[in-house]
Parts: structure tokens; sequence; C-alpha cells
């Protein structure tokens, strides 16, 4: 591996990290599968540029990765684990509201009732504040199938808050 590769790779670990643990950990809701499915995210990236491969974006590829180590975990264990609101509480999910019309822990229940795709379209554009580009590329889909995720996830969001 070129040193500009290997210096582009850690500068993406030290700046994506983080990110990429709350993303997994918000998906997964247990510390330690958080820790090592970001681990294996990053142990990817290595191999595949190793390999002699281009990655473009990445901030995009390391989110797909994540995104597919995490639907792997989902097979492997059969079941889709959320984050206790004890956790959640901990978390900090970098959201700054001046004046918060409900409480964080009503859009925290609510997100949970949402199906996968939507709760992910959430999380990458709002949390993570990923482009509607980059999101595309993570999910594999185009641009305006994205937007309409994000819109719908929103109304679904909206309508589960109101049912609480």
């Amino acid at each position: 591996m070129k040193s500009a590769t290997r210096k582009k790779f850690i500068d993406s670990y030290d700046k994506y990290a983080i990110p990429i643990y709350r993303f997994v950990y918000l998906r997964v809701g247990n510390e330690q599968n958080a820790e090592d499915i970001t681990s294996e995210v990053f142990l990817r990236c290595l191999g595949y540029l190793e390999g002699g491969h281009i990655v473009d974006n990445y901030r995009a590829f390391l989110y797909q990765t994540a995104r597919n180590l995490v639907v792997d975990f989902y097979r492997q264990n059969g079941r889709i684990y959320n984050v206790p609101l004890e956790d959640a509480k901990q978390l900090d999910l970098s959201i700054s509201i001046d004046k918060p019309i409900i409480s964080k822990i009503e859009v925290e229940s609510a997100l949970r009732l949402l199906k996968d795709s939507y709760h992910e379209a959430i999380i990458l554009y709002y949390l993570e504040d990923l482009s509607i580009s980059e999101i595309s590329q993570i999910l594999e889909r185009n641009e305006g199938a994205v937007r309409v995720i994000i819109h719908r996830a929103l109304s679904a969001l909206k309508q589960a808050i109101s049912k609480q």
C-alpha cells in the first residue's frame, strides 16, 4: 500500500471511528458488539486498500461497510437489537435544539417503531449528517429513492410521535 493511501486510511480512522461506532451502536444496541463491528469495518477497509483497490469517498465506503456488517450481525443473531433507553441517554448524539417541542425519550421510542430502512435513513441523514449522495452510495439506491425514503421516514416518525 502506498504511503499516501496509508495516510488517508489513518486520517479516515481518526475522523470516522467515533461516528461509525455511534451508527453501529444505534443499530445493534450493545457496546461490545458495536466495538467489534466497528473494528471489523476498519479491518475490511484496510484489507480492501491493501488489495490494490481505490476508495474515492472513505466516508460513504465506511458507512456502507458498517451497514453490511450490521446486516450480517442481524442474520447471525436472528434478532434486531435496539438501544435501551438507559444507554441511549448516555450517547452524545450531537443534536442541539433550542426549544425542544418533544422530549428526546419520545423521539427515541418513536424511532424504535420505524422500519429499519427509515430508522437507518434518519440516523444517516440527521445524526451522521451525510449527504443524499453519500447515503445513496451506502444504501445502494439512487438519490431520488433516498429522498423519498427520508421523506417517508419523517412522515412515519411524525405519525409515531403523535400516537404516543
